[in-house]
């Protein structure tokens, strides 16, 4: 719940005026001792001594670059307009400026914002090397993954029937989280993007990929589940939920429905931890998917070609027959830094 009002002469419960700002949107830049000011004339070392009283930080943690810290306040009885705001409340901060604040302690919104924005902070850790999945969709080795897959690495090779081959970046979204790749060898079987908009709620859907290479196993593994909502993380309208399990490694793959289209690209899931320290609960199975039609525009602005999916009404394929079709056409994806 973000403050689209005039916060004026909040009172705390013993009467100090807290959170005189204006938090009419994002972005504001306040720091900690203008947020929490609580009397005019103060010195910053008694702001300072007074917010420590007050306040306890529950969670401090690094997100990309960014120093994210959730500040929780257990008695906060204000009056904002017409609403009273009473009991616990959470403050967050990115790299010491207010961003937001809300009554649950859900930080899940704020993380992904971090973990898809431009690295932040003067010292940014190196993008390590690591494993992804990608899937062909042309029969002259275009192949679609995840841009935190094969982006900003020195080289990306592609894993195909245990022989890597040298892969070309043809090109980025980083808003999207998508990049396309281009290796020298041809697939006799690509993998159609879905034409549709949204994909079906409660439809079935089969992801295949290479997630916890050389941790678990190295070779591919198969997942089900259904599509559980029609948009993504913080009603992002570019993604849609899964119920298909996913792990570190499934990134980059295909989400493919029951006609044998990529209806999407596995990109996340949803951080267990943070979704615990929200809820009190683990969250199980929250997973996310780019959808095809965002993927489409992506490919297209590169003047790649595409598998279509055929316009003929077909039956619903099994698992296992969606498995034997596109096996072949399911890629481990390797970068190299």
């Amino acid at each position: 719940m973000a403050l689209a009002v005039f916060l004026s002469a909040c009172q705390t419960g013993d009467g100090a005026n807290f959170l005189v700002q204006d938090f009419t949107g994002y972005g504001k830049n306040y720091k900690k001792v203008d947020v929490f000011r609580l009397t005019p004339g103060e010195t910053m070392a008694q702001v300072k001594e007074k917010i420590d009283a007050k306040y306890e930080v529950v969670r401090k943690t690094e997100v990309n670059g960014y120093q994210l810290e959730t500040w929780m306040y257990e008695k906060w009885d204000a009056q904002v307009g017409p609403d009273t705001f009473k009991g616990k409340y959470f403050v967050f901060f990115v790299d010491g400026k207010f961003l937001d604040w809300n009554s649950n302690g859900d930080v899940s919104y704020i993380y992904s914002s971090l973990e898809r924005s431009e690295p932040g902070g003067r010292k940014v850790a190196k993008k390590k090397s690591g494993t992804g999945t990608g899937f062909a969709i042309s029969r002259n080795g275009h192949i679609l993954t995840n841009e935190h897959v094969a982006g900003d690495c020195k080289s990306v090779n592609i894993v195909r029937d245990g022989v890597r081959y040298a892969a070309t970046v043809v090109g980025v979204d980083r808003a999207n989280d998508l990049a396309l790749l281009r290796a020298d060898f041809r697939v006799s079987n690509p993998m159609p993007l879905s034409s549709q908009a949204l994909p079906v709620l409660g439809s079935a859907v089969t992801v295949i990929g290479f997630p916890l290479n050389g941790l678990v196993s190295e070779s591919m593994t198969v997942t089900t589940g259904v599509v559980s909502a029609q948009s993504g993380l913080d009603n992002d309208v570019s993604q849609f939920q899964l119920s298909a399990p996913v792990n570190p490694g499934n990134s980059g793959g295909p989400v493919i429905n029951g006609k044998g289209e990529v209806i999407g690209i596995v990109v996340s899931k949803l951080n267990s931890l943070y979704a615990a320290a929200a809820t009190g609960d683990f969250a199980q199975n929250v997973n996310f998917g780019i959808k095809s039609s965002i993927a489409e525009i992506f490919v297209a602005s590169l003047g790649a070609p595409l598998h279509r999916p055929a316009t003929d009404e077909r039956p619903a394929l099994g698992t296992e027959q969606l498995v034997a079709r596109y096996r072949k056409s399911v890629f481990l994806i390797q970068c190299q830094n």
